[in-house]
């Protein structure tokens, strides 16, 4: 391996690695914002990212919306406003297909690894043997008093490891992604499609890894991967030797992030009052309505409330 593959390598795990937004303890969170990894998107292309890579919902149902209106949670005022907001960039869509009790759609990850795709293809259950192999030995490794290097650990317990895998951890990960023919311009997003796939576990390992220093996540997804590589054993590939793969599409429903604001008092009265404030703020009054609403004020009283705090 060159010193440029070498360092390319490297640069793609860490950055594939900061969509995974770190899970501290138990004993000192108090909150993660899961999409931290896309701040320097708009929202409906984070929203749009996360959900290809996670497969995750980033705003409520339409019947939740609706039930938000008729309960009073959404104002019909703060409704109009963010169809006027949204004219522009969103044209055609009015109250009526706000309103319209269409069926949800569900999350999709569409963001996949060779392995998923081969369990779509084949009726296969592959990622799900991958996952329980890696989980449980995260939690062997993670539980141990004194815990060694993640990839030396498990490739001295793996049967097949010591004769057959690189002690290197770079090596490894290079090798199980020439097995699966992933092309050098593909690995980062490659790997954070295996990030994800666990996203508990890379969560953790991320501050750990912050934490005590080491190779954890390189350990990580050449564990993954290597796992991925034997279980296909050369029955199915990146490419399939045609031509790349699209991207995942990451393009959101509009009609949801038009509820989102009007859901959102804050912005609402950001926006009413002409005022600017930064996000650490807005996150902090955001926080703040929720709980008093949470609390059975009413909006009208939490309105006045955050007015008061912004002005």
């Amino acid at each position: 391996m060159t010193n440029a593959s070498l360092l390319r390598l490297r640069d793609d795990v860490n950055l594939a690695s900061e969509l995974i937004a770190p899970s501290w303890p138990l004993s000192s969170v108090i909150a993660v914002n899961p999409l931290s990894g896309f701040e320097g998107l708009a929202f409906d292309e984070a929203l749009g990212r996360a959900e290809a890579l996670f497969g995750s919902r980033g705003v409520l149902t339409p019947a939740e919306y609706r039930a938000a209106l008729a309960s009073g949670r959404i104002e019909a005022a703060a409704l109009e406003a963010a169809l006027d907001a949204a004219s522009e960039r969103h044209p055609g869509i009015d109250r009526h297909d706000l309103l319209a009790e269409v069926d949800d759609v569900p999350p999709l990850r569409t963001a996949r690894t060779i392995a998923e795709r081969h369990d779509d293809q084949h009726g296969t259950h592959l990622r799900r043997t991958i996952d329980i192999e890696v989980s449980d030995w995260c939690a062997q490794w993670a539980t141990r008093p004194a815990r060694g290097d993640f990839w030396t650990d498990w490739r001295a317990e793996d049967p097949e490891g010591e004769a057959t895998l690189p002690a290197d951890v770079d090596a490894a990960l290079m090798a199980s992604l020439e097995q699966l023919r992933v092309p050098h311009y593909a690995q980062r997003e490659y790997l954070a499609r295996h990030l994800a796939a666990l996203p508990g576990w890379s969560a953790h390992l991320r501050w750990r890894q912050d934490h005590d220093g080491g190779d954890i996540l390189i350990g990580f997804l050449a564990t993954t991967t290597t796992i991925e590589a034997r279980l296909v054993a050369g029955t199915a590939w990146f490419t399939d030797d045609g031509p790349p793969p699209r991207r995942p599409s990451t393009a959101i429903d509009p009609r949801p992030l038009i509820w989102q604001d009007a859901y959102e008092l804050v912005s609402h009265l950001v926006a009413e009052n002409g005022l600017e404030i930064d996000h650490r703020r807005h996150a902090a009054l955001d926080l703040l309505a929720f709980e008093l609403l949470m609390d059975g004020f009413s909006r009208s009283k939490v309105a006045r409330v955050l007015t008061t705090s912004m002005t």
